[in-house]
């Protein structure tokens, strides 16, 4: 038979004792018809030596008043298997850092098989401390609606592979 938990404490509602729930065959289930709540005045702390699973029906939403970090030391991945993935869509302005830390890694964007890399924004910058390369398999077209400037600290070198020709104007 499940056992009852109310409230320890004073009997007022203002102060509570630790309460502890045990289980026995491995397993401790909490059961709630409607909403359970977990409020603590500094910390509610999850720790297990296996997985730990946060399942729902409908929305599952954490927020917190101030930093939210989520550290792995394996893998951490991000996945919907029935929608997009939505980073940075409310209408807060903050600004969105991938990769800013100064370790060197690859930040990889995209795949081979990828239908397309859209990159919309009022500027796009891109700065390297050595090289930038564009390949592209098929063609690749740059087009300006006003002055484009090319411009070279040494030489400026334009050619094709083979004995096609170079048209300027």
């Amino acid at each position: 038979m499940p056992a009852k938990i109310f409230g320890g404490g004073d009997g007022d509602g203002t102060t509570f004792e630790d309460i502890t729930v045990t289980g026995t065959a491995h397993i401790c289930k909490i059961v709630c018809d409607d909403i359970f709540t977990l409020d603590a005045v500094n910390k509610i702390e999850l720790d297990s030596a296996g997985t730990i699973v946060a399942n729902s029906h409908t929305t599952t939403a954490l927020a917190s008043g101030s930093t939210f970090d989520i550290q792995a030391t394996g893998n951490l991945t991000m996945d919907s298997s029935g929608g997009t993935i939505g980073i940075g869509t409310d209408g807060v302005t903050g600004n969105i850092n991938i990769g800013t830390n100064a370790h060197a890694r690859t930040i990889n964007i995209g795949a081979d098989e990828s239908t397309k890399v859209d990159i919309n924004a009022i500027a796009i910058e891109l700065d390297a401390a050595e090289t930038i390369v564009a390949n592209s398999a098929t063609t690749t077209a740059i087009t300006s609606g006003t002055t484009m400037t090319l411009s070279s600290g040494g030489i400026l070198a334009m050619d094709t592979i083979g004995t096609d020709a170079i048209n300027i104007g």
